[in-house]
């Protein structure tokens, strides 16, 4: 410690680029022994507790997400019926947001999925009522309003990032 390297011309950015690896295969190495474990005398780390999971929950059973926001099914409408005769579930949904930052809330962050595993997005309903928009809630802030989709949807599912996420943030059992 305490040394400077120069780097000359005929060092240049190979230099430069085999020091920064060095650096990071040594810090992995370096780091191990830093913190106090059961091997070092040290008291055992304390066990992590499982946050509760957001996956295949009931109707009526609230979400509580990492970004502070609380999602909840609230009912679920499976008598509806579109004005060609095909079959519609209506679900009602309510945000919470609990956290100090405004969050996002939007229809295209869910799916519904059928018994074969079909995911697919809300679907157009011409009686539609209360409709769950796109927006963003306050901190503090309550938001609801209804969704659509295919009859024969049994699942809910909620991404919290549609674009990257494959697995869904939270999930209903509608049936």
């Amino acid at each position: 410690m305490g040394k400077s390297v120069w780097v000359g011309k005929s060092f240049g950015r190979r230099a430069v680029v085999a020091g920064l690896a060095a650096a990071l295969c040594i810090a992995p190495v370096a780091l191990t022994g830093c913190g106090d474990d059961a091997s070092s005398g040290g008291d055992a780390p304390a066990q992590e507790q499982e946050a509760p999971s957001t996956l295949d929950l009931a109707v009526g059973t609230s979400a509580e997400l990492d970004n502070g926001l609380t999602i909840t099914v609230d009912s679920v409408d499976t008598s509806l019926v579109d004005y060609d005769g095909s079959a519609i579930v209506g679900v009602h949904v309510t945000y919470v947001n609990g956290s100090e930052d405004t969050a996002n809330y939007n229809p295209y962050d869910w799916k519904g999925e059928d018994a074969n595993g079909a995911q697919e997005s809300t679907v157009i309903y011409v009686d539609a009522v209360d409709q769950l928009n796109s927006g963003s809630l306050a901190a503090g802030g309550t938001v609801s309003g209804n969704m659509y989709f295919k009859g024969g949807t049994q699942k809910l599912l909620y991404f919290a990032n549609t674009l990257l996420d494959d697995e869904p943030t939270a999930s209903w059992n509608l049936a």
